[in-house]
């Protein structure tokens, strides 16, 4: 074949990948049902760090099984060929449109009740979920800039091992909020919706490089947050974020019930599940924030991908966990934990962090201080 027959479009991506159009012209004589245009995404440089390459696809076809997403044609070393569909990115202040709103609800709401049966790790997925967010804040944490005075100490200013710390007690405050594990996106911002081109509104999920079993929270509460971060804005920044277009109570009760609608779960059972969720989601949404900050730390020094700064990325999302954080904390959502079931989570929390700490950091003096913590708060 004629490379001239062959048009090679760039198009915007996210901040991981690098995406490109392949299409053959209408001309071009093939046997029929070949298919002449594909989505070829090549994966960003660095992010196999972050990323199970041979998971994603597992998890990618279980999408599309559900209708939610492309098929996956083939791959290739450093990428994947994709079905495309004509469609448009959603854009960022349209995710809260009521319509859009509702369409997304029902989508998550179908897709956290797949099987997904070829796909193991349900049963360990919420400490699965807590060794990835640890693992991230380390290799953030091992980041630095010795020849790039101006990164570092933009990375020095973030005090990347006081935010261990935070995360820590952000991990012991979730061990008290209990949230169903399901199939979830994990990055569910305006790059990876697409809304059809023929008019009629139905949308579809992109990228699933993140997704995977996990606690529902996170998905819905991600999804919040990507609510206010705009990653297609031109200027030097390459984003915007936005802390008003977080969705209000009002707009996520509405959402929460088209959610639970797609269940079939019982009307009298809407409002208690629904604050269920409200917690769930909004805890859940600060892990989204720090765990974003991380990778913007990590990522300033290993991605590829050109036009955004990530540092200053990562700090904007640190900034937004400590807002949403002391925001919580004022409305009563973070939670009492004072009580003897939740002191018995917390000491599950400790012994995990104990043995994280000695792996993460090597150190024997750590271990052996970390130990003699855990004997003394035995005795209190």
């Amino acid at each position: 074949m004629d490379r001239r027959q062959c048009s090679i479009e760039p198009l915007t991506g996210g901040l991981t990948n690098i995406i490109y159009l392949v299409k053959l012209s209408s001309d071009t004589q093939l046997p029929d049902g070949v298919i002449k245009t594909v989505l070829v995404r090549q994966f960003g440089q660095g992010t196999e760090a972050f990323i199970d390459r041979g998971r994603e696809a597992l998890i990618y076809e279980v999408f599309s099984n559900c209708g939610a997403g492309p098929s996956i044609i083939g791959n290739y070393k450093g990428g994947r060929l994709e079905q495309f569909f004509p469609s448009t990115r959603i854009e960022c202040k349209s995710l809260g449109e009521p319509h859009n709103l509702r369409t997304i609800a029902s989508m998550l709401g179908h897709i956290h009740c797949a099987d997904a049966l070829n796909l193991s790790g349900k049963d360990n997925a919420q400490h699965k979920f807590i060794q990835d967010l640890r693992s991230w804040a380390s290799k953030a944490s091992a980041t630095s800039f010795p020849d790039d005075s101006s990164k570092q100490e933009k990375v020095s200013n973030m005090k990347v091992r006081y935010l261990l710390e935070e995360m820590e007690v952000l991990i012991a405050a979730l061990s008290c909020v209990d949230s169903k594990i399901v199939l979830c996106h994990n990055d569910l911002h305006e790059g990876n919706i697409l809304e059809s081109n023929d008019g009629s509104g139905e949308l579809k999920l992109i990228d699933f490089e993140y997704s995977d079993w996990g606690p529902r929270g996170y998905d819905l509460g991600n999804l919040f947050c990507e609510m206010s971060v705009d990653n297609f804005v031109e200027g030097e920044l390459g984003f915007k974020y936005s802390s008003t277009a977080y969705p209000s109570k009002q707009m996520q009760v509405a959402f929460f019930r088209e959610y639970l609608l797609a269940q079939h779960i019982k009307a009298e059972d809407m409002e208690q599940e629904m604050e269920k969720l409200y917690v769930e989601a909004n805890m859940y949404a600060l892990v989204s924030h720090l765990k974003w900050s991380f990778w913007g730390i990590a990522s300033a020094a290993s991605s590829n991908v050109e036009g955004v700064d990530f540092l200053a990325f990562a700090q904007t999302r640190l900034a937004a966990y400590y807002e949403w954080k002391a925001k919580w904390w004022r409305r009563g959502l973070w939670p009492d934990l004072g009580s003897e079931k939740q002191a018995a989570k917390l000491a599950c929390v400790e012994a995990e962090l104990a043995q994280w700490k000695c792996v993460a950091l090597g150190s024997v003096a750590i271990t052996t201080a970390m130990a003699m913590m855990l004997v003394k708060a035995r005795q209190i």
